[in-house]
């Protein structure tokens, strides 16, 4: 009879503590955007996927593929260039039309968000190498900031040289 509720005790304890635990998502600020003073967060799993689905076709040279993400114009900061382009999809196909193939080794991807911005940013850090049709190759280690609206769509690409 000892052994049974000895039994019983221990089980009922055990039963006891077995508190389940709740995994709350906390929507957490830091960092500084100096000129204004907010703060950022981390941004979604969306994000990276519409980035993604674009990267994805930029490396296949679908220049379609690359503006379903984007829609009608990019305006594009290259790294060797001092002002934007205003790129269209035509624009991309010619830029392809160069190369007979791009490869890309991604790094990383980082959603985040900039508090009072609509919208999102993705940075992306990446190895790209270009086989031109000449037979030249052409190799950036660069860092693209893609900036993506409400409606789901890159709307700025920003590019930086990172050569390390």
């Amino acid at each position: 009879m000892k052994k049974i509720t000895l039994l019983l005790l221990l089980v009922s304890i055990l039963i006891s503590c077995n508190n389940s635990v709740k995994e709350i998502e906390v929507d957490r600020k830091a960092g500084e955007w100096v000129k204004t003073g907010v703060k950022y967060s981390i941004g979604s799993d969306a994000d990276v996927a519409i980035v993604k689905k674009m990267l994805s076709s930029h490396v296949s040279l679908d220049a379609e593929g690359v503006f379903s993400s984007i829609g009608d114009t990019l305006k594009y900061y290259p790294h060797n260039r001092k002002s934007s382009i205003k790129m269209d999809v035509n624009m991309l196909k010619d830029y392809f039309s160069q190369y007979d193939s791009i490869q890309k080794n991604i790094l990383y991807y980082l959603p985040y968000n900039v508090e009072t911005w609509t919208g999102s940013i993705v940075q992306v850090g990446a190895v790209e190498t270009r086989f031109n049709k000449n037979g030249t190759i052409e190799k950036d280690r660069i860092i693209n900031k893609f900036f993506i609206g409400n409606d789901g769509l890159v709307h700025t690409i920003r590019e930086w040289n990172a050569d390390w």
